[in-house]
């Protein structure tokens, strides 16, 4: 997960922390995030997967 959502939330993190800066409601919010893409994960003969793409109809 070096790109997409996943690569943005985890240089925020980083960042975040290496600064000692906090903000209220984060981990709720991280939570929420992971929840969401935990819901279009896909297993694969070579691991975990997400679809390039997602439809309004996908599911």
């Amino acid at each position: 997960m070096a790109h997409g959502i996943a690569g943005s939330l985890l240089l925020l993190l980083v960042q975040a922390l290496r600064r000692g800066v906090g903000v209220d409601g984060r981990h709720e919010a991280i939570h929420t995030l992971c929840s969401h893409l935990d819901t279009w994960r896909r297993d694969g003969g070579r691991g975990p997967w997400w679809p390039p793409h997602l439809t309004l109809t996908a599911q």
